[in-house]
Order: structure tokens, then sequence, then C-alpha cells
């Protein structure tokens, strides 16, 4: 009997990880991003918006990492309404994954 609860206990963990790894992205997201970006990845009138954006559909994980973790400069030619460079976020490789997949999935 203690074999099948632990069996059912192991199962459900792991059913319900792919769940709360999402949940830790949005709330992620919710404290690092939306500020600019806004809710689930609406964007502004002068930020991109990340839902259905095409950087984050066509990018790989590392590419997108890549731009969280360096920032990106104001370019005026793409973003005309951008009025500062989007800074750095200092991000754990573990929170990264989250908020890359919370985005892939927006």
């Amino acid at each position: 009997m203690k074999t099948l609860i632990w069996t059912i206990a192991v199962v459900a963990g792991l059913a319900f990880s792919g769940t709360a790894m999402a949940a830790d992205g949005a709330s992620v997201y919710a404290k690092k991003c939306r500020m600019c970006h806004g809710i689930g990845g609406a964007g502004t009138a002068w930020v991109p918006k990340l839902a259905d954006n095409d950087f984050i559909k066509e990018s790989d994980a590392a590419a997108i990492k890549n731009v969280i973790s360096t920032g990106i400069a104001v370019d005026a030619k793409r973003y005309p309404n951008l009025p500062m460079a989007m800074p750095k976020v200092a991000l754990s490789d573990a929170e990264l994954d989250a908020v890359v997949a919370y985005l892939k999935g927006l």
C-alpha cells in the first residue's frame, strides 16, 4: 500500500512539474518584465509586444536568453517610440528557462 501511495505521489509531482515551471515563468515575467512589456506581453505605446512576437516565435531559447541577459540598445529606426534601452536583467538559469518557456507560450 505504501508503494502505491509513493507511486501516485511521484506521478502527480511529475505531472504538475510543467505547470509549476510555467507558473514560475509567469511570476518572473510579472516581477521583471510586465512593467514595460505589459500584461501578457501585450506591449505598450513605447515597448514592443512579446505575445505573438516574431523574434520570440522564431528564435531559440539561447537567443532569447541572450537578449534578456544583455539588454537591447535603443534603435530609433526599429523602435522610434522607445524612450530608453532595455536594461540587462539578472536572472538565474532556472528563471531564464522559466521565463523563456512562458514567453514561447504567449
